[in-house]
């Protein structure tokens, strides 16, 4: 840019943009506009106030590169680059696509630098970081090709779905960093200090399964050519680990009053505490040991005294409590174990229909809390119960509705005591 051009452009800056809001106040109040539907005005002025902020936006990086002063660039390598000249690069933002203009500083043989850039924290590649946030947003909710329409939507211009899926691996590439290098807020050490951990099946492209999980797949025939049909999802899954580390205050309830909201929520959810300080991260990539570590990890980080009371909740599974157990070992301390209600509300609804049989009413009753039933499950007392429940009615059910409740109802809890 030369002396000139940069003396007019910082003493009238945004020329464009003032003379495109003109013309679009001109059309707004000419008779043609007046007569138009509201939906018509709507995406006029939609596509027009898009276009004027990329204007403005555009504008304003011109006048910051008319704004740049020569200075000595010495670079990462040691080398000067004494010699500098006008430049320009593409960015592609949510507005739509603007020039960036800048110095570039040159050496024999030496990379080109740009100062300008890393004043703007501008990305290497061409799209901006609101247009990387939409797309990370976006990818976790929906698939490729729906990103790509909403993107469009959004921003008035296009993006192919190559660069989309790139951008979803440059976003996560970054995950551990980030929360490794960014410090958690201490929390009053009567909070609870709370760790979840769930697995979830995803069914995967048949290259991408694990190898056992793979070869599995390779001897199982399908039924169908084009989908699976209900059982040959076995086999075809790879676990994804969850986890999620937060606080809470403590919440006193008994076991009644923790079965009752499972039908009426109102009454409690003004009282109960909020989670704080709360992440949530899951893989497909890791192993489940792996990312139940990972919370350890990060609850010591929160608590390195060990100075609060751990509690860790799960749904039961064999594994996942053996590696939790495993990893409270490792980092010395003690936790408290918690069987998610929700599943073990399961295992009592399968007693209830061995009892009762299937649809009766007195299944539901005798889970949902009419009887002792519920209220013994969150006590932990539940084995005892079950075990004398029909044998102390003395009748049994008929010889169809016949299935072993022991294993079922008593597994779960057990498993955490153990």
């Amino acid at each position: 840019m030369s002396a000139a051009q940069a003396e007019q452009v910082e003493e009238t800056p945004f020329t464009q943009s003032r003379a495109l809001a003109s013309k679009v106040e001109g059309i707004l109040a000419g008779t043609e506009m007046t007569r138009k539907r509201h939906s018509d005005v709507e995406d006029f002025l939609e596509a027009k106030g898009r276009e004027w902020a990329r204007s403005m936006y555009e504008e304003h990086l011109t006048l910051r590169a008319a704004l740049e002063r020569r200075t000595q660039v010495v670079g990462a390598d040691g080398t000067a680059r004494p010699s500098a000249r006008d430049s320009e690069r593409q960015l592609h933002t949510v507005l739509g696509r603007v020039a960036v203009p800048r110095l570039a500083y040159q050496a024999p043989g030496a990379e080109d630098l740009h100062p300008m850039d890393a004043a703007l924290n501008l990305p290497r590649e061409l799209f901006s970081h609101g247009v990387r946030r939409m797309v990370a947003k976006y990818a976790a909710r929906s698939s490729f090709d729906e990103v790509v329409e909403m993107v469009s939507d959004q921003t008035g211009s296009t993006i192919a779905k190559r660069q989309v899926e790139e951008l979803a691996v440059r976003a996560a590439q970054d995950f551990d960093a980030f929360y490794e290098q960014k410090a958690a807020r201490r929390a009053p050490e009567d909070d609870l200090l709370v760790i979840s951990t769930d697995g979830k099946g995803i069914v995967m492209r048949h290259e991408d399964l694990r190898e056992g999980t793979r070869q599995a797949a390779e001897k199982s025939p399908r039924k169908l050519e084009t989908r699976l049909t209900p059982g040959e999802k076995r086999g075809r899954k790879r676990m994804a680990q969850v986890a999620t580390v937060y606080s809470i205050a403590p919440f006193v309830r008994s076991a009644s009053d923790l079965v009752h909201p499972l039908r009426d929520r109102a009454a409690v959810e003004a009282k109960r505490p909020r989670p704080t300080d709360k992440r949530v991260w899951a893989s497909v990539d890791k192993s489940g040991r792996t990312v139940i570590r990972e919370a350890f990890d990060e609850a010591l980080r929160r608590d390195p005294a060990r100075a609060r009371r751990w509690v860790v909740l799960v749904d039961g599974e064999p594994k996942q409590l053996r590696a939790v157990k495993k990893e409270a070992r490792r980092a010395g301390v003690e936790v408290t174990i918690l069987v998610d209600l929700v599943h073990v509300l399961e295992y009592v609804w399968d007693a209830a229909r061995a009892l009762f049989g299937e649809s009766n009413p007195k299944a539901e009753s005798w889970v949902t809390g009419s009887s002792p039933c519920s209220a013994d499950v969150a006590e932990g007392t539940w084995r005892a119960r079950s075990a004398g429940g029909r044998r102390a009615r003395g009748t049994s059910p008929p010889r169809h509705r016949r299935r072993s409740t022991s294993p079922a109802t008593t597994s779960p809890i057990e498993r955490a005591r153990g």
